[in-house]
């Protein structure tokens, strides 16, 4: 996930994918709000499922982003598949 993140904000910022490392803070490297809502956008496209942009803002770093984003991600198919079966 954070290559991922790391990627897209390279190409969203025009910084160097090597500048953009773990622990860089998200204000220090120009990722604001709108970013974050742009980045949740590209993930409910890429993982099909909805991505609250209110969880992303609560990270600081690029890591914290990419952990973040990886719970979300990952909890998300979860709990619709057990939404799906209790309400059948």
């Amino acid at each position: 996930m954070y290559e991922t993140i790391k990627v897209f904000f390279a190409g969203q910022l025009a910084i160097p994918e090597e500048e953009l490392t773990p622990d860089a803070h998200l204000t220090d490297i120009g990722i604001d709000s709108l970013a974050l809502v742009e980045l949740a956008l590209v993930l409910e496209a890429d993982y099909g499922i909805p991505v609250d942009d209110d969880g992303l803002k609560a990270a600081r770093t690029l890591s914290e982003l990419a952990a973040v984003a990886q719970k979300l991600t990952a909890r998300q198919p979860v709990e619709a598949a057990t939404a799906g079966i209790n309400a059948g």
